[in-house]
C-alpha cells in the first residue's frame, strides 16, 4: 500500500487529510506509537473497515441494478414486478383489493429495506470468499456465484409464493426467471463496483 492509499484510510476514518510528509509521524503517535506494530495490525483493521464499507457500497449499486432490471423486464412484459413491493407484501401479508402486490408505502419501504440488505450480505459472503481464496476474483467466476445465488432465490421465492396464506395474483413461473436472470445482472453489478473501487484505490 503506498502513502496516497494511507490517506484516504486516514481521511475516512477520521475526516482528516494528511500529507505524506505527515503521515507517518500521525501514525505513530495516533494509532500504534510504533510503525511497525501500526503497519501489522492497524492496517490490516482499517482495511478490514474497507472492505466492509467497499461491499455495501457494492452491494447497494447491485441491488439497484438487479432491482431495475426485473422492474424494467415487468414494465416491458406488462407484469408489475417490483421485488421490494412483492418482498414487503409477503411479510406483511397485505395485497391490494384485486389481489395483487401492495401499493402502499409501508410495504414498500419494508421490503425494501430488507431487499437492500439481503443484497448487501450476499455481497459481503462474496468478499470473504474472494478474500478467502475460496473463489477466484474476476467476472466469470462473479457470475457463477450470481448463478447459485439465482437458484437459491427461485427456490426460496417459489417456497414463499407457494406456502404463503395470501400470495398475490402474479405469473410465478415467468418471475422465477427474471429472478434468476436479475442475481446475474446483481453479480455483474457487484463485481464491477468492486473493480472500480480497487482502480481508483
Amino acid at each position: 500500500m503506498g502513502p496516497v492509499y494511507h490517506n484516504v484510510l486516514l481521511f475516512f476514518l477520521h475526516g482528516r487529510y494528511f500529507g505524506p510528509a505527515g503521515f507517518n509521524s500521525y501514525a505513530r503517535n495516533r494509532y500504534c506509537g510504533v510503525y511497525e506494530h501500526w503497519h501489522s495490525s492497524c492496517v490490516q483493521k482499517a482495511m478490514a473497515l474497507f472492505t466492509i464499507l467497499d461491499s455495501i457500497l457494492a452491494g447497494i449499486i447491485g441491488t439497484f441494478a438487479m432491482t431495475l432490471f426485473i422492474r424494467l423486464i415487468g414494465k416491458i412484459t406488462g407484469n408489475p414486478f417490483s421485488v421490494p413491493r412483492l418482498l414487503g407484501s409477503l411479510l406483511t401479508s397485505r395485497i391490494s383489493p384485486s389481489g395483487k402486490i401492495s401499493q402502499r408505502l409501508p410495504v414498500f419501504l419494508l421490503g425494501t429495506v430488507v431487499h437492500y440488505a439481503i443484497g448487501i450480505l450476499f455481497t459481503l459472503l462474496y468478499a470473504w470468499l474472494v478474500s478467502t481464496g475460496l473463489l477466484p476474483e474476476g467476472y466469470i467466476n462473479g457470475l457463477l456465484y450470481g448463478c447459485n445465488l439465482g437458484i437459491v432465490a427461485v427456490v426460496v421465492w417459489y417456497m414463499a409464493l407457494r406456502l404463503h396464506p395470501l400470495p398475490p395474483v402474479m405469473p410465478v413461473r415467468f418471475f422465477l426467471v427474471v429472478i434468476f436472470a436479475g442475481h446475474l445482472v446483481f453479480a455483474a453489478g457487484v463485481v464491477t463496483t468492486f473493480h472500480f473501487l480497487f482502480t481508483i484505490f
